[in-house]
């Protein structure tokens, strides 16, 4: 707690006009950081030490590469880690790890810095505008387990803080791993991992990321139950699953761009959450986009894919209104894992449920 008290007075300190947009996003990150660790932890957990040359830095892989200076270069997502293809042939390998640490998604346009005759220093220039089009998704919070032969697998992911079984277009998957994998990563059993696979080849897939210490699953959901399937949520008249996730939304207003034909099915949930949902197609004024947007804490693109027609529409809203935006299927529980997403992390201002079934 002292050490983000330090931070943030030194951020303060530091504070100018021409910082002002910079220095209030970070500050709301470690707002956010707070709020959000005491309502899963109940405690606020140490900051990860992370030196500057791993948060920023990456090995140069090939020495003989000729850098260009302050040229930008579009980032290409692979199932660990990504490129930038140099036009002249070459090309620079992004690690996971700093992909992960500076939020860099598919088509982000990067620059470069050799710092050093090893090390690499990666700034994102521009946001991307295909993000959507990468075939790489993730399943994020997954349980790792060993079984008695001592290998490595996870059948099941933390969801809305229940345990429920990995499932990917409705079959329930089941992902092995070496131990290779384990030790590289520092894997323990029950730790919470993130699994990468590509959509046109689920048997291709990687175990790319291991969550922090503090986010274990005994730590993380101590109470974990057994999954209820969504047509149970409907017939509970329970949709929130605790009083922080109702104080969450209570009082909130969200645009649904897309699935108006479900809007009936959400009127429980804004009933019992005391918040408001606006669904648009698309095609209103520019004066009802503009009203419905003023008072919005949230846009969700919702559709059977992530790419459907309202979706640029949405993402448009978003970047024009500075709001955050989640794209997302039009089941309730996807919409609800949007909602409980775009409030606790609206300094992540866009992301999609679909790279994160």
């Amino acid at each position: 707690m002292e050490e983000i008290k330090d931070k943030l007075h030194e951020m303060i300190n530091q504070l100018e006009m021409n910082n002002l947009e910079k220095t209030t996003t970070k500050i709301n990150q470690y707002l956010t950081f707070l709020a959000v660790s005491k309502e899963l932890w109940g405690r606020i957990p140490p900051l990860p030490t992370i030196e500057a040359s791993e948060s920023i830095i990456a090995p140069v892989v090939e020495d003989n590469i000729n850098l260009l200076t302050g040229e930008a270069f579009p980032l290409e997502r692979k199932l660990t880690g990504g490129f930038l293809d140099i036009p002249n042939g070459d090309s620079i390998f992004v690690p996971e790890k700093v992909i992960r640490l500076q939020n860099f998604v598919h088509g982000d346009y990067l620059t470069f810095t050799r710092i050093s005759e090893t090390n690499i220093k990666f700034e994102k220039v521009k946001e991307s505008q295909i993000w959507e089009q990468s075939k790489r998704r993730e399943i994020d919070f997954c349980i790792a387990k060993k079984r008695e032969n001592g290998s490595w697998y996870s059948d099941e992911r933390i969801y809305m803080g229940e345990r429920v079984p990995i499932k990917i277009n409705d079959a329930t998957m089941t992902f092995n791993f070496t131990d290779e994998i384990a030790m590289k990563l520092h894997i323990n059993e029950l730790d919470l991992i993130v699994i990468a696979y590509d959509v046109n080849n689920i048997n291709d897939y990687r175990i790319v990321w291991r969550y922090p210490e503090h986010q274990k699953i005994s730590s993380l959901s101590p109470s974990c139950t057994p999954a209820k399937h969504e047509k149970k949520l409907k017939k509970s008249k329970n949709y929130w699953a605790n009083d922080n996730e109702r104080e969450l939304v209570k009082g909130n207003t969200i645009i649904v761009v897309g699935g108006e034909f479900r809007k009936k099915d959400f009127d429980e949930l804004t009933k019992e959450g005391e918040f408001t949902m606006i669904f648009l197609s698309g095609k209103e004024s520019k004066s009802r986009i503009k009203a419905a947007a003023r008072n919005a804490s949230l846009i969700i693109s919702a559709g059977n894919h992530s790419s459907h027609r309202g979706s640029s529409i949405a993402k448009l809203m978003a970047k024009k209104y500075h709001l955050p935006f989640r794209a997302s299927p039009t089941s309730l529980s996807s919409i609800k894992r949007a909602i409980i997403h775009g409030l606790s992390c609206p300094e992540i201002q866009f992301y999609s449920l679909f790279n994160n079934v």
